[in-house]
């Protein structure tokens, strides 16, 4: 028998008696959920993901109180410069737009943070990106962030990153969610949800309802808000005051006698200016009422093909929006700009001032603001209401070909309208 023949007898005879002393060994298999991850087309799990996703958990989100939407917002480390809690002094497309509550990753803008709901797009204005404050947060089932961008996958409104709201569309049963907060100078801020969840075994409905209260919150209630001008000089004082300050050409320049005496500020320091507050007319919160409604239906058409449908509106109330009586001309050089000293306002003037206007001025150059509203008379704030509708509907068909032996195309059909803030002055 020559040595390989040998070696495989050898083989033969120990193989057998080696597996058998060998010690039974069961591996236990888990099964493990893979679902579309945000920021990808491809099935996966959010760590294997080439763009590692973090997920915010429903019993995440338990952990910290079940939190409102802007909370959620305000929590992300990623996001700064969101439109949230007051967007009254927020430079950056806020003002004018109380009551949006938008997220805005690294910084780069809320227009360049793609927001989806069940990773489609959510309804979004051209400047200041999506309203994330029309989606109820009792909904919510867990929310995914890309914070690194994609717009070679969603396109440019992605730059920054990507926001996804999964909601729970396999919830089953009834909760209801009531929550508060109180703080000074304010009568708090409420919040009452509710989700229903039912079906069977080839169809699923999830309907949500949720009612938002803020309440108005005074900067002139606040004696940290409003502080007198040498204390804090950049808090909401402006050079361009009501009364105001005027240069007559050919004499010194003068602040108007009766500064102080409609809550001006006298400043003396350099150029004489008649300083105007107007911080002191805004809110800090504006008062707001918020209803919103979401609903989502499955259903299997076939065994491998589900159909789904969601829908949802948002109605945003801000019954008295308050903002500064009086505004600055939009140009400080201009035919209106110029008094004549024959003007029967100068000419009065002259008579209870003489020494401020002399004789032979040729024209006066006045920094001040008009009136603006009727307000600035008896001290009370210009006041609006704005109102907000938001709609959404998305639809679409998911699921495989080719009896399941390959993924089939996805086919979404999705549509939405948006309703831009009416606003109607008093």
């Amino acid at each position: 028998m020559s040595k390989l023949s040998l070696r495989r007898a050898i083989a033969a005879c120990t193989l057998p008696a080696a597996v058998l002393a060998a010690p039974s060994v069961v591996f236990a298999e888990e099964a493990i959920e893979e679902v579309v991850v945000t920021g990808s087309f491809i099935r996966g799990t959010p760590q294997d993901a080439a763009l590692p996703v973090d997920v915010i958990s429903q019993q995440d989100l338990t952990d910290i109180g079940n939190p409102t939407i802007a909370e959620m917002v305000r929590n992300l480390n990623i996001s700064n410069g969101n439109l949230a809690e007051t967007n009254q002094f927020n430079g950056s497309g806020g003002q004018g737009n109380e009551g949006v509550n938008t997220i805005n990753l690294r910084g780069l803008g809320s227009a360049r943070t793609l927001v989806l709901i069940n990773g489609r797009r959510h309804v979004s204005t051209a400047s200041i990106g999506v309203d994330v404050s029309a989606i109820p947060s009792i909904a919510i089932g867990r929310m995914e962030v890309l914070k690194d961008g994609a717009a070679a996958l969603y396109g440019s409104d992605a730059i920054a990153g990507v926001v996804n709201f999964i909601t729970r569309e396999n919830f089953e049963g009834i909760e209801a969610r009531v929550s508060g907060q109180m703080f000074e100078e304010s009568d708090g801020e409420y919040q009452a949800g509710i989700v229903w969840g039912g079906g069977n075994d080839r169809w699923h409905l999830t309907a949500a309802a949720e009612y938002e209260r803020r309440s108005e919150v005074r900067l002139r209630d606040l004696d940290w808000a409003v502080r007198d001008y040498p204390s804090n000089p950049q808090g909401g004082y402006s050079g361009i005051g009501m009364p105001g300050t005027f240069i007559p050409i050919g004499a010194p320049r003068f602040a108007d006698p009766r500064c102080e005496d409609f809550g001006n500020y006298l400043d003396t320091n350099g150029a004489v200016t008649c300083r105007f507050q107007f911080t002191q007319y805004d809110n800090l919160v504006e008062k707001q009422d918020t209803y919103k409604l979401f609903a989502e239906a499955t259903y299997d058409l076939t065994e491998n093909v589900e159909f789904t449908i969601e829908g949802l509106y948002s109605r945003m109330e801000i019954p008295e929006w308050k903002t500064s009586p009086s505004y600055p001309p939009q140009a400080l050089v201009g035919a209106d700009r110029f008094i004549s000293p024959t003007h029967p306002g100068v000419v009065d003037f002259q008579s209870k001032y003489p020494d401020l206007i002399p004789a032979g001025v040729p024209f006066i150059i006045p920094i001040t603001r008009h009136a603006g509203a009727p307000g600035y008379i008896d001290g009370q704030p210009r006041e609006a209401s704005r109102e907000t509708d938001t709609f959404r509907l998305a639809t679409g068909i998911n699921g495989t070909a080719f009896d399941g032996k390959s993924p089939g195309r996805r086919c979404r059909i999705s549509g939405s309208s948006w309703c831009p803030f009416r606003e109607c002055v008093d």
